[in-house]
């Protein structure tokens, strides 16, 4: 599977999301970049935030794993200091945060191999959690050597197969990520720059899921000082089942069908 998403795509579908209501848990804006659509089989989702200045986000989890991606501005998340290339994972039901924007804002991609649109704020959702499931976190900060073309890991390769590396190339330069692949598959986020895969041109801050393990997509940087964040799922990830009817007690549900009310 083969997934490209971006802002433009994403304002020309109506996929733009405004959260502004006095009193709620996030303010901000989203843009839905992909995700599966109600009464279809969960897919990919790819969201990316715009949360807004000195804006503190409660601590919660997700019922699916889960990657986030830095590309903008920066905050805290819990006490790690996050900016552009931090990366954060989560497996499900595993709370975090808080996510406390900086003055200029954050802005981050959310990444889930099966589409989740609920979140659970705590310690009132506490109870949803099942006792005795593993949960377990990482993250990882994006730090390149002088090298013009360099490649950086952010979070190692752990063993459920989840991991995150970065990637900065020079005009016309390629990149692959070599690593060992999950069938899970990976996401491709354009930090800084732009990259051409095929017959595409993915801008800044544009999104690829690639699901093909022996085939991993190549890139070629348009420009120089092109950066890009792959973040890769654990092959259990694609066969994490959800009872429905616990989906129906989220809190929030955040769904792209839904932003024809966003401004």
């Amino acid at each position: 599977m083969l997934r490209v998403g971006t802002i433009e795509d994403a304002l020309a579908g109506n996929r733009r999301r405004h959260f502004d209501v006095e009193g709620g848990k996030f303010r901000g804006y989203t843009d839905f970049m992909f995700e599966s659509e109600p009464g279809q089989p969960l897919g990919p989702q790819a969201f990316l935030v715009h949360q807004a200045p000195d804006w503190e986000l409660p601590v919660h989890f997700h019922m699916q794993y889960q990657m986030q991606v830095i590309v903008g501005g920066g905050g805290m998340l819990g006490r790690h200091a996050v900016g552009p290339g931090s990366v954060h994972y989560a497996t499900p039901q595993s709370a975090y945060g808080p996510l406390k924007a900086g003055p200029e804002g954050v802005e981050y991609f959310t990444l889930r191999v099966l589409t989740d649109k609920g979140a659970w704020y705590m310690p009132e959702s506490r109870p949803m959690m099942e006792m005795g499931k593993p949960k377990s976190q990482a993250t990882g900060d994006l730090s390149f050597g002088a090298t013009p073309v360099a490649a950086a890991t952010l979070i190692a390769l752990r063993p459920d197969g989840a991991g995150a590396w970065a990637y900065r190339a020079g005009a016309g330069e390629t990149v692959r990520c070599s690593e060992p692949t999950s069938p899970a598959g990976r996401f491709h986020v354009v930090l800084r720059g732009s990259f051409r895969l095929g017959g595409d041109t993915v801008p800044r801050h544009g999104c690829v899921y690639w699901s093909l393990p022996d085939e991993p997509p190549e890139f070629e940087a348009v420009e120089a000082g092109s950066e890009l964040v792959v973040v890769q799922f654990p092959e259990v990830a694609l066969h994490n089942v959800v009872d429905p009817e616990v989906l129906a007690k989220a809190p929030q549900q955040v769904s792209a069908t839904a932003s024809a009310a966003g401004r």
